[in-house]
């Protein structure tokens, strides 16, 4: 055999290896890039007054920043000017293995990905399968604040007196 035909033959092989590989590319985990986030207002009667949806692209690939977060709240707790704080944060990620994604899309009751954040901080995410990265979300629940009425009388001291005592 002459070196051309070697050649030849070492391209085909990788050449049908990549087009085989190239049907599978989606079940191969990525860095997450962009998660989708879902505000829902809730009002003082407990009903859900309205519910908002954006993309928002990560600064750092896989995690969601402290920063961004704090920013997005601030902008985010005010509805047709009331006030709203913070009732719970959600992580939604799914981070299936490629080999579990049949019995995943099978089965009745799949396995819960999503967790509570406990703490405004930044929140990580693990790779996920490229079929699933739309999937990836933050829930974020505000509540109505309600008004404070202060209903204690402030006291106030002055120390100047109309009047003056007469020292003797």
């Amino acid at each position: 055999m002459t070196m051309d035909t070697i050649k030849k033959l070492d391209m085909n092989w990788i050449d049908k290896f990549e087009k085989i590989d190239k049907q599978y590319e989606i079940f191969y985990k990525e860095d997450v890039s962009f998660v989708s986030l879902r505000y829902i207002y809730i009002d003082l009667s407990n009903e859900i007054q309205s519910i908002k949806e954006e993309t928002l692209f990560l600064k750092t690939p896989n995690i969601f920043s402290r920063d961004e977060l704090i920013g997005i709240l601030k902008k985010h707790n005010f509805l047709n000017k009331n006030r709203y704080t913070v009732s719970c944060i959600l992580k939604y990620n799914i981070d299936i293995e490629s080999k579990d994604v049949e019995h995943f899309l099978m089965a009745d009751h799949p396995a819960s990905y999503i967790s509570l954040v406990k703490h405004i901080d930044s929140i990580p995410f693990e790779k996920t399968i490229a079929m699933f990265q739309d999937m990836n979300e933050i829930i974020i629940l505000f509540y109505e604040k309600k008004e404070s009425t202060n209903q204690t009388k402030r006291i106030l001291y002055s120390t100047h007196k109309k009047t003056l005592r007469k020292l003797t």
